[in-house]
């Protein structure tokens, strides 16, 4: 019968953080970093945690731009859609709610 390996409870999704929380974290684990090297952590050890660092934070800088775009169009459609949606109901006839008034 093959051995049962425990696998980590299912996480709850992180809220989503600000770029000023990202850049806060980032510190944190370069202190951490450098705490581990007082303490006489080997090289290696820290060079490796360093790099997977950098490659994280280059994929979240990756992340945080796509988002970022994403953002700006989904406003873009969004205004596009609601100035079809007025000519249509111009053209029906009917005057279009405002919002906000």
């Amino acid at each position: 019968m093959a051995a049962r390996t425990s696998q980590p409870a299912p996480s709850q999704p992180c809220p989503p953080l600000g770029l000023g929380d990202e850049i806060d974290m980032l510190r944190n684990v370069m202190k951490l970093v450098e705490s581990h090297a007082q303490k006489g952590a080997k090289l290696e050890e820290l060079t490796r945690i360093l790099d997977t660092l950098g490659q994280a934070s280059t994929r979240l800088c990756t992340l945080l731009k796509t988002d970022r775009q994403l953002l700006d169009r989904s406003s873009d459609t969004a205004a596009a859609l609601n100035q079809a949606l007025a000519e249509v109901l111009r053209e029906m006839g009917a005057e279009p709610k405002r919002s906000g008034a």
